[in-house]
């Protein structure tokens, strides 16, 4: 584990070891997303932000509450790869967790520097186990868990797809995606099983207008609210990147 700024990346995927790092370290309410972030970075992190950003703004994020990241870990990646029969180009090809990492971390510390940035990695196809392990745990409550890509009512019964951990969070929402990103879906989109049977608010970011007067994201997935320098390059029409590249931090 390494501390930058006001981030902090935890190397091990134990649950256990998680949740007293979260614990000892004075971490008493999170909030939290997770994925494999296996998509380009335009594709995955103006939506991430911008759900942290309505949750800001509307009041639904407390105070204590640290932003929460959980990814597949390299393992969990790779095992869900020999499951689907993957090659070993396959194998090779796939982002590191730290790379994958790395897409996330620098916008959300500078997007919202009085908030602790915590990342975290699960080594099984999904992050249920971590999240209640965690909330057993007694030191660090989930107050809320939230999903990209879910709310829309699918197949021939039109029911909406579960969300894997719900039942560790006290409150849980779906953010449909923008309609000109639907390959934003990870490859194992069907892979896990369907999760708890939790209901959970769902949110169309392209939509729901904050305090900005704007919905939070265009349907091809750029930008509407305020933001630092680093996230200028995902507005609509925006030229190259502002501002200089942030510190990389070590991970251990």
């Amino acid at each position: 584990m390494v501390d930058t700024s006001n981030v902090s990346i935890f190397g091990s995927a134990d649950e256990v070891r998680i949740t007293d790092f979260l614990g000892q370290g004075g971490v008493t309410s999170i909030l939290v997303t997770n994925g494999i972030y296996d998509r380009p970075q335009d594709l995955v992190l103006p939506s991430t932000v911008a759900a942290f950003q309505y949750l800001t703004d509307s009041g639904r994020f407390p105070a204590d509450a640290a932003i929460t990241i959980a990814l597949n870990s390299d393992a969990s990646l790779r095992n869900s790869l020999l499951e689907k029969g993957a090659s070993d180009d396959d194998l090779t090809a796939q982002e590191p967790q730290r790379q994958r990492a790395m897409k996330l971390w620098p916008a959300l510390s500078a997007q919202f520097p009085e908030r602790r940035v915590i990342i975290l990695f699960y080594d099984q196809p999904d992050p249920a186990q971590l999240y209640n392990t965690i909330a057993a745990g007694g030191m660090t409550r989930i107050a809320n868990l939230h999903k990209y890509a879910f709310g829309v009512p699918q197949g021939p019964d039109q029911s909406v797809k579960k969300i894997l951990g719900a039942e560790a969070a006290e409150t849980v929402y779906g953010f449909p995606l923008p309609k000109d990103t639907a390959h934003m879906h990870s490859p194992f989109w069907n892979v896990t099983p369907e999760g708890g049977q939790k209901d959970y608010t769902v949110i169309d970011l392209t939509r729901e207008h904050g305090p900005h007067g704007a919905p939070y994201l265009t349907d091809d997935n750029k930008i509407l609210f305020p933001a630092v320098p680093l996230l200028e390059k995902f507005r609509p029409n925006a030229g190259a990147a502002q501002g200089a590249a942030p510190k990389k931090p070590g991970i251990s």
